[in-house]
């Protein structure tokens, strides 16, 4: 068996698969908490990580301890499974936006949109040939929101809103409101921008926490794009085959 980590500075997506199926899945915000039904051996394990080292130590440790086995971590690159990294750097585009488009690619080799609405909103475009275009990032709505409380002095509330895109009638729904409507237009903004850039054919793909929010938001401009919540995870087998 396989077992897979998406992990994060707060939360570590897993899954366990057995000949590429998946068996069990789940998700922690204490690696202390894991609790992974095995009824066999794991083999190996895959990691796609945006924490810290101190993290990816933790991480380290408990796979020893618990699996007897060392993760590998995967990292970006120039190239990689016939996907071409458009930074001139390439170590320093997230992993995580990586791992998306290398499986977004192999899931759509006319070309891909990926989306991924998570602590940060990016936004990144991979052609047909292979070639990653870059992308944009940009603060996710929670960021956005926090960013007026901690920023602006006049901007002071205590009440929850769950965001919509109507105006707001309050601050709490202004804020929250705004933040959905600033997220939702830069979604559909960048798929007519994929279109013309990487044809009418191209896939639209969407994943991250908050990507059923931005489904619901986006409306009837929902139907442009599939839901890919395991994207991230299904870019480690490229990134670290067998």
């Amino acid at each position: 068996m396989i077992l897979e980590f998406d992990l994060g500075n707060t939360a570590a997506k897993w899954r366990l698969l057995r000949e590429s199926s998946v068996v069990a899945s789940g998700r922690v915000n204490e690696l202390a908490a894991l609790d992974i039904p095995m009824d066999e051996p794991v083999a190996k394990v895959r990691v796609a990580s945006v924490a810290g080292e101190e993290r990816e130590r933790e991480l380290t440790r408990w796979c020893t301890e618990h699996l007897g086995v060392s993760p590998k971590f995967a990292r970006s690159s120039s190239l990689c499974a016939g996907v071409s990294n458009a930074y001139e750097e390439p170590e320093r585009l997230g992993v995580d936006r990586w791992l998306a488009v290398l499986a977004a690619f192999h899931r759509h080799p006319e070309g891909a949109l990926v989306v991924d609405a998570g602590t940060a909103l990016t936004i990144d475009l991979v052609d047909a040939r292979g070639e990653h275009l870059g992308g944009y990032i940009l603060p996710g709505l929670n960021l956005m929101q926090q960013s007026l409380r901690q920023d602006t002095a006049r901007i002071r509330y205590t009440e929850a809103h769950a965001p919509d895109l109507e105006p707001g009638k309050s601050t709490a729904e202004a804020v929250a409101n705004g933040a959905a409507l600033a997220a939702a237009a830069s979604v559909a903004a960048a798929r007519v921008q994929a279109r013309e850039r990487l044809g009418g054919n191209c896939a639209a793909l969407l994943t991250g926490g908050d990507a059923p929010l931005l489904m619901r938001l986006l409306g009837e401009k929902a139907g442009d794009f599939a839901y890919s919540p395991d994207l991230v995870l299904d870019g480690l087998v490229l990134a670290c085959p067998e």
